[in-house]
């Protein structure tokens, strides 16, 4: 699947006349910034919610923010209640809560949230509500939802990530993520170049919890996110 950057670009310019980055510091919300930084440096500011869950988080929030300031680019750090996740019912829920509520706090009129979702994410997505039995009309993340904005749902990762190589850019480790996916595709020996689904996000889960389910059933994710008409 080839990925038209430049259409990408254009449709950020005429979405919205300005943006809220959502940015973790890992590589997908990087590659966004290192996107609008390059094609629409006037338009955008960057926020980053410490969720508080992990001893690693604030390094993080601290790698975002001297990054925006080497480029005078203006940061809003927030940070979370991790007592309130740990004891909500659902701890991710209540950890997506607090995010977007500190996110959309941030926006102007007109404004849009955007997030770093990819094409892999989108699979991951129509497969846990399949499984949930969610109707086929809401399976898909949209681009755009409410005032939140997505504008790499059609791109692979593996798009993001021969980019984000080719341009050098630096990330901050993410270290409870990485490891996981690392130690997953060895014991499944998973090309990086296949996705797995996993029966968790580990993005804000405690990096001590163990992970329960998982799913080792993979396609291709060009072919996956083609048939599907995801570009």
């Amino acid at each position: 699947m080839s990925v038209h950057w430049r259409s990408i670009i254009e449709e950020i310019k005429a979405t919205a006349p300005g943006y809220v980055l959502a940015v973790s510091g890992g590589l997908d919300s990087m590659f966004l910034l290192d996107v609008f930084e390059r094609n629409l440096p006037s338009a955008f500011r960057v926020a980053h919610f410490d969720h508080g869950l992990r001893d690693a988080s604030a390094d993080e929030q601290r790698f975002v923010r001297n990054w925006c300031a080497s480029r005078g680019v203006e940061f809003h750090g927030g940070r979370g209640d991790p007592e309130a996740m740990r004891t909500a019912s659902s701890m991710e829920a209540e950890a997506r809560r607090q995010r977007y509520g500190f996110l959309e706090s941030l926006l102007g009129p007109g404004e849009l949230v955007v997030t770093a979702h990819h094409a892999n994410d989108q699979i991951e997505t129509v497969i846990m509500r399949l499984m949930r039995g969610v109707p086929e009309g809401k399976l898909r993340m949209r681009k755009v939802e409410g005032r939140r904005y997505r504008p790499l749902l059609g791109v692979p990762r593996a798009d993001i990530e021969r980019q984000a190589k080719a341009r050098g850019l630096d990330t901050c480790s993410q270290g409870a993520w990485n490891n996981f996916w690392s130690v997953t595709r060895r014991v499944l020996n998973v090309p990086d170049d296949e996705y797995i689904i996993c029966g968790m996000s580990l993005g804000y889960a405690d990096e001590t919890a163990p992970v329960n389910t998982l799913i080792a059933e993979r396609e291709p994710v060009e072919n996956f996110a083609t048939f599907h008409g995801f570009e």
